[in-house]
């Protein structure tokens, strides 16, 4: 590594002028010390949001942020449980929250009819983004459809790809992206909160349902209150690229309903 930098810095010193290039250095020195400053930011930052709304219910949560960073906000949705609940919250809020889902490609017909059916049911717009296509037929035609299940390596292709990539877009320009985690979810996210500073997309991540139980949740959904969707029938399980987190199908659409629940 040693040898690699003096190289380097042997390339400028020989044939670039010595001023630009230690314009150059001076110029990286002050773009890290501004990562650093701006991670110390973020750090407090998060510290004061979670403070902040401890105590706060999920639907005035996201009520007070929407008032507070209008057009600052994406709601990314799968349509799992989950993000109907915050789907249901976050349709009534102005200005309106952008509302998102990703189209993997590998998606059950159900989950189109499940899109289609919130969609005309809340009155929300939610724009559906996909990978590259090109992009996709490459990794397809190089490395086969189900290429996923060969290996480690092709599973992380196959979602920066299918999902990592159109996340980014969804995300540009965007300060906060809601999702719908929950720390019971599984032991990875146990120890998430309600806000976080994520580092691969440089956003504030919103977990409004952190906290919250399996049984409040459905709790939530049974209770009447809601128009939410939800599916009491049909067992769809999750394929490796799917992002459909919770067995959902459209034949049983709005609470109250007997028997409902996965």
């Amino acid at each position: 590594m040693a040898m690699k930098w003096t190289f380097i810095k042997s390339f400028f010193q020989k044939y670039i002028k010595p001023p630009y290039w230690l314009h150059l250095c001076n110029r990286f020195i002050n773009f890290t010390g501004k990562i650093g400053q701006t991670l110390t930011d973020q750090t407090a930052n998060i510290k004061n949001l979670n403070e902040r709304f401890r105590n706060v219910e999920a639907h005035e949560l996201l009520k007070q942020l929407g008032a507070e960073n209008p057009g600052r906000i994406a709601f990314s949705t799968s349509l799992g449980a989950e993000d109907q609940v915050i789907t249901e919250m976050v349709h009534k809020i102005s200005p309106p929250v952008s509302i998102f889902t990703l189209d993997t490609g590998r998606l059950f017909p159900e989950t189109y009819d499940l899109l289609s059916i919130t969609k005309e049911k809340f009155g929300v717009d939610i724009r559906v983004y996909f990978p590259d296509s090109e992009q996709v037929e490459e990794m397809v035609n190089q490395r086969g459809v189900n290429l996923f299940y060969d290996s480690v390596e092709n599973r992380k292709l196959c979602c920066r790809i299918r999902k990592v990539m159109p996340l980014r877009r969804a995300l540009t320009g965007m300060d906060f992206w809601i999702s719908g985690l929950r720390k019971e979810q599984s032991p990875d996210r146990a120890g998430i909160s309600l806000f976080e500073w994520d580092t691969e997309f440089g956003i504030v991540k919103v977990q409004p349902l952190a906290e919250w139980s399996y049984d409040r949740l459905w709790s939530y959904i049974r209770s009447g209150r809601s128009r939410i969707i939800h599916c009491t029938t049909k067992d769809f399980r999750v394929s490796v690229v799917s992002h459909v987190p919770e067995p959902f199908c459209p034949e049983r659409i709005f609470v109250p309903a007997a028997g409902g629940g996965r």
